[in-house]
Parts: structure tokens; C-alpha cells; sequence
């Protein structure tokens, strides 16, 4: 994501990537690399309101995950109506189907490419709406007392 946003912000010196929450696997690869950019911002953990704040003035939000049990934050960033541009990895795939860009994430390229588009084709996300009732927490509510229930 840093090496994408570096190419990116060459052409597009305005905007910036704020990368929230703890540093995970990578994380003193990713603050070194981050620190060359001012226009990188590292918040660490954030609270929920300060969360909201930064989805409701995001352009877009990019998910580079390697690897993912469940892609929770894309359906985060799809009640906010954000462009996503996520992995190319199975649970992205799952969860954003057709209503995100995928980039493989070890191609820096790929990523640069996919935000080059989004700037000059702002994605139709009329589809998050079917996403977000599929997974909505009523329904899973009900599938697993069905399940109980079996």
C-alpha cells in the first residue's frame, strides 16, 4: 500500500493515506516505510467516533490484506458508500463481490492502477446496499437460530 500510495501521491501530491488501527504482522516494516511520506498519517488505534470521522472524509478505502477470515471492514467502509479497493484474496472476493476494484496485493502496480481509476471512474455502489442485507447482523441472527433449531 505505501509503495502504491508513493507512485500515486507523485501525480496527486493532495491527497493522503491515513493508516488506522494497531500495526499488525509488518508493522515496523510499515512504520519505516511510512515515515519517508508526510503525507502518510499513522493514528494507531482509533476510537469508534474518530473511525467514523475518517470514513466520512475518505475517498476511498483500500483493504491490502494478505490473508483475511472475514473482510468486516469492507462492509464498514460500504455503510459509509466509500469506493473500495480491496486484495484480490477469497474473503474480499466473498464479501465485496462485484462492488469493489481487486488488485494481487503483492503487486504495488496493481494497487496504483486501481486508484488511478477510481479517480477518473467513480464506482456505481448501488450494490452495497444487497451486500450489507446479506450480512447484515439480523441475518445472521436468524440463519444461526435456524441452525440451532435444525
Amino acid at each position: 500500500l505505501i509503495k502504491a500510495f508513493n507512485q500515486f501521491h507523485k501525480t496527486h501530491p493532495d491527497f493522503k493515506l491515513v493508516l488506522a488501527g494497531k500495526p499488525g504482522v509488518g508493522g515496523d516494516e510499515i512504520l519505516k516505510a511510512a515515515k519517508f511520506n508526510p503525507a502518510i498519517v499513522l493514528t494507531g488505534y482509533v476510537d469508534e467516533s474518530t473511525k467514523i470521522a475518517l470514513l466520512n472524509n475518505a475517498f476511498a478505502f483500500v483493504f491490502p490484506s494478505l490473508y483475511e477470515g472475514f473482510g468486516i471492514p469492507l462492509l464498514e467502509a460500504m455503510q459509509f458508500n466509500l469506493p473500495i479497493i480491496a486484495s484480490d484474496i477469497p474473503a474480499s472476493r466473498e464479501v465485496a463481490g462485484t462492488a469493489a476494484l481487486f488488485f494481487d496485493p503483492v503487486k504495488p502496480d496493481e494497487l496504483t492502477h486501481q486508484m488511478e481509476h477510481l479517480l477518473n471512474h467513480p464506482p456505481d455502489t448501488v450494490g452495497y446496499a444487497q451486500v450489507l442485507a446479506r450480512y447484515s447482523w439480523e441475518n445472521c441472527a436468524q440463519k444461526t437460530l435456524e441452525q440451532l433449531i435444525k
